[in-house]
């Protein structure tokens, strides 16, 4: 996923007239242009929603020190955007790395430029002001696509929408919104990069001692389970309810009889050159005889 996508799409509401704009858009205008103030540390909490829930991507620890410094070499030089809460609290709505920076240097104070603006204009600053340099994981994804669906009320958010804004596909989009109802332990999987997103709409037909018993194979697998793999897996949990770690993994890793031909030559060659197996069952065996013959041909009349 682009998050670039996110500054892309926003500079081009920027270029439309003034008018037309959005309030978030005028928001962050207006916050650009603002001038720089100075704030203790101290006042300045970090983001949380009505819920109590943070801002929906981790930070990068290698970042905060890079950044830390740079900011002890140069000073801070970018300055933060905050919103106001209370008399002498501010909430942090764009720099948590370089927040978590300017804490790491016990600096004092830090740069700030403030907003106004209402709880979902602030979600969305946090997100797309914040989440375009990272890698968010699948999981944070789901949670931000969920939240901008939730939050249609207040401005209509299609799943084109979002799949214009984010850099994906519409079916990307319904499979991130798909991710939540996952057991944790899947859900895990996926985050770690051992089950591909792109399997999110078959894992949904499980149930959860289902979805718990395949995350708990890749987990100890260690392996990526590709597309194909995980519908194989998916097929065998949905045929045997009474299916456990053990029988799946012995399922999955039973490897495919030998192929044998009705000619004993190629069973021969097979014998002797293993690793050309993958190339010949690529090829029928009506196929490689007559490619034996040809080259048998192609021999005699050099011969001659």
């Amino acid at each position: 996923m682009n998050f670039n996508a996110i500054n892309e799409s926003r500079s081009k509401r920027m270029e439309t007239p003034r008018e037309n704009r959005s309030r978030l858009d005028k928001i962050l205008e207006k916050s650009e242009q603002a001038a720089e103030e100075t704030l203790p540390l101290g006042s300045i909490e970090e983001y949380k929603d009505a819920d109590g829930n943070t801002q929906p991507y981790d930070i990068d620890e290698a970042k905060v020190n890079a950044l830390a410094a740079s900011i002890a070499e140069s000073g801070q030089l970018e300055p933060l955007i905050v919103r106001k809460i209370d008399d002498e609290k501010y909430q942090l709505l764009a720099g948590h790395h370089r927040l978590a920076a300017l804490k790491l240097n016990n600096a004092e104070n830090a740069k700030v430029k403030i907003v106004d603006c209402s709880d979902w204009e602030a979600y969305r600053i946090v997100v797309e002001s914040n989440i375009r340099h990272g890698s968010p994981k699948p999981s944070e994804i789901a949670k931000i696509l969920i939240k901008y669906k939730e939050n249609s009320a207040h401005e209509k958010v299609t799943n084109k929408m979002l799949a214009e804004m984010f850099d994906i596909s519409e079916r990307q989009t319904y499979r991130f919104l798909k991710l939540a109802k996952l057991s944790p332990e899947l859900i895990e999987a996926i985050d770690m990069g051992l089950i591909s997103t792109n399997s999110i709409d078959e894992l949904t037909d499980l149930q959860s001692k289902q979805q718990r018993i395949l995350a708990r194979y890749v987990s100890i697998n260690e392996k990526p389970m590709n597309v194909s793999l995980c519908k194989k897996a998916i097929t065998f949990l949905k045929s045997d309810l009474a299916a456990d770690v053990e029988s799946l993994a012995k399922f999955l890793e039973k490897k495919p009889p030998k192929k044998r031909y009705k000619n004993e030559v190629f069973n021969s060659f097979l014998s002797e050159k293993k690793d050309m197996a993958e190339k010949m069952n690529e090829h029928s065996e009506e196929e490689l005889s007559e490619l034996v013959i040809m080259l048998l041909e192609e021999y005699f009349n050099d011969e001659i």
